[in-house]
């Protein structure tokens, strides 16, 4: 295990994640714990949705520059981050993360083809 790590260059508790991810059932996903998001069965498509159209979705991925969301579409909304903190809600000061369900708000589809999905976190 020691000798693995330090030709690895990476630290011990890393490894063991590692370890423990291989010995997983290959049908598991770590996502299936996570609430599922209340999709609005009359919106399937892109085309269904409009500037100001209000979605649940599921926070899929965070970077530096944007919150991803799924809202059921087949094509993940994008939230903009401008240097602030997202949390749920004003009283909760718990940031936003991969699995959260949130409520967001259509800020414009664009791009050839509706391929980017802006969106806004509704209140």
């Amino acid at each position: 295990f020691e000798a693995l790590r330090s030709s690895l260059g990476i630290d011990s508790d890393v490894l063991k994640n590692i370890f423990d991810a291989l010995q997983q059932n290959l049908a598991f996903d770590i996502r299936s714990d996570y609430e599922e998001p209340v999709f609005r069965s009359s919106i399937i498509s892109i085309q269904s949705i409009a500037p100001g159209t209000v979605l649940t979705g599921c926070v899929k991925n965070m970077t530096t520059f944007g919150i991803f969301v799924d809202c059921g579409l087949g094509k993940d909304g994008m939230v903009p981050i401008n240097g602030e903190i997202f949390t749920q809600s004003d009283s909760e000061k718990c940031p936003l993360g991969p699995g959260d369900r949130v409520k967001v708000r259509v800020a414009r589809v664009s791009g050839s083809n509706n391929k980017r999905i802006m969106l806004e976190l509704a209140t």
